[in-house]
This record gives structure tokens, C-alpha cells and sequence, in this order.
């Protein structure tokens, strides 16, 4: 009679089963466990890098003013001590006055693209002399389209500059006879003393930093590097916001 053998099928008592389910959950566990430190290390090279592309961007943004202020600064304290502003200073004829206005004239045609005006304000802060560049080109404004500056803050406080020191003003709109320029300018003011050959105070010197080139630059830079600049000013007011009808809310109450 034929012997057949059945293999017997072992089974797991309780406890086995308890300590099968306790090794997989140790491993899970240690999966979880590897998976989540290589996610937290990917998130922190992520942030990391994030980090040093926005220092890096606000770096670049700040050498970017910087770079825009240095050649007016250099031409407003240039034309404090050139000869023909003393002349005028000294003796204030029309001829004297013309000669000053055509050298300021000459400046502003090498600077079209970045300085907007050019002035000499007196003491009472009325404009004596200006040069605007314009699309059409470089103009002197005539003698009964001059305007009384003596209400600006920035002519109040480039009066209170010590000798050879530059005032650089907040960033706003630029006004023309009270009302806010249209299409905006976005303007930087540089002012300085003029002051006569005996130290009297006999004015101001200013000018107008066209600064719409400098913001699209700044823009320019943060979409390079796939990021959002945003700028305020010392109130908090958008100057470079989210949204463009956001920005200038100090000088627009119905966008506060």
C-alpha cells in the first residue's frame, strides 16, 4: 500500500504574527523615517538657495542706486564750484545768467537719459535758472515759466545742508505748479548749497534723477533671478508693488 506523505503547512501563532507585525512597522517606520530627512534636506537646500539668490538680488539691487546716484552727485557738486556759478553769484547780470544756464546746458545734453532738471534755486527758493531735457531734446525754460520751490521740502531741507554735503531726497512723483506730473515721473532730488565766494549761503543747486529707469532695472533683475522685488518707502507706501495700482498711495488718497 502506497506510504503518501502531506506536508504540513506551519502556521504563525499569535505572538508570531505580533512580532511579524512589529518588524514591519520598525520598518516602515525607518522608511518614513529616511524619506521625510532626505524631504526636509532637499526643502532646506531649496530654501537655502532661495535665500542667497534674495540676498544676492537685494545686493545687486542696492550697487544698482548707488550707480545711479554717483554721476549726479558728481555733477551737482561740480557745478557749486565751477567759475560761472561764482560769477553769477557775484554779479547777477543777464549776461552772467545766460553763461550759467548754457553751461548747465551743456551738462544736461550729455545726461538725457538720466537727469530729468537742473536748477539754481535762491535763497527765497525761486527758480533763477532751469534746464529740462525733454523727448524733443534739451531746453532752458524761460524767465515767466520759472516757479516759486520755496514750499518743496526737499529746498527747505537742502537749506539746512552743511557746506559741500548732498541731499538725496525720498522717492515720489515729480509736481509741476502744484499738481502731480502726468504720464508719472518717478523722481530722485539732489540738492546742494551754492554759496559765494565769501561762504554766503545764496541758494540751492538741484536736480531731477529720472528714476523710472531705475525701477525697470530693478524689475529687470528680480525676473533674471525668477523673483518678485518689491519696494516701500519709510511709511510703508508701495514705491514698486505687487500691483501698479497700488504703488504712490501717499500721493494718491483713494489708493491708500
Amino acid at each position: 500500500m502506497p506510504f503518501f506523505h502531506m506536508p504540513t503547512t506551519r502556521t504563525f501563532s499569535g505572538q508570531g504574527w505580533r512580532h511579524a507585525l512589529l518588524i514591519w512597522l520598525v520598518l516602515v517606520a525607518l522608511l518614513s523615517a529616511v524619506y521625510a530627512l532626505l524631504v526636509l534636506s532637499a526643502q532646506g537646500r531649496a530654501i537655502a538657495e532661495t535665500l542667497t539668490n534674495q540676498r544676492a538680488l537685494l545686493h545687486q539691487a542696492r550697487m544698482l542706486v548707488r550707480a545711479e546716484l554717483t554721476t549726479p552727485t558728481r555733477d551737482i557738486l561740480f557745478m557749486a564750484n565751477n567759475p560761472a556759478m561764482h560769477r553769477y553769484l557775484a554779479d547777477q547780470t543777464p549776461a552772467n545768467r545766460q553763461v550759467l544756464a548754457r553751461l548747465l546746458a551743456d551738462l544736461m545734453s550729455t545726461r538725457h537719459d538720466l537727469i530729468d532738471q537742473l536748477r539754481y534755486l535762491d535763497e527765497a527758493g525761486r527758480e533763477i535758472v532751469r534746464v529740462n531735457n525733454t523727448p524733443g531734446g534739451t531746453e532752458q525754460v524761460t524767465q515767466n515759466a520759472l516757479q516759486d520751490k520755496s514750499d518743496r521740502y526737499y529746498f527747505q531741507r537742502g537749506m539746512q545742508l552743511t557746506r559741500g554735503k548732498t541731499y538725496i531726497s525720498p522717492l515720489d512723483l515729480n509736481q509741476e505748479q502744484g499738481e502731480i506730473e502726468h504720464p508719472l515721473k518717478p523722481t530722485l532730488r539732489l540738492a546742494t548749497r551754492a554759496m559765494d565766494a565769501k561762504g554766503r549761503l545764496r541758494g540751492l543747486l538741484v536736480i531731477n534723477v529720472q528714476a523710472q529707469p531705475l525701477l525697470e532695472r530693478l524689475r529687470s533683475a528680480a525676473r533674471e533671478r525668477g523673483l518678485h522685488l518689491w519696494m516701500a518707502n519709510h511709511e510703508g507706501y508701495w514705491l514698486m508693488g505687487p500691483q501698479g495700482v497700488l504703488e504712490w498711495g501717499f500721493m494718491f488718497p483713494e489708493r491708500e
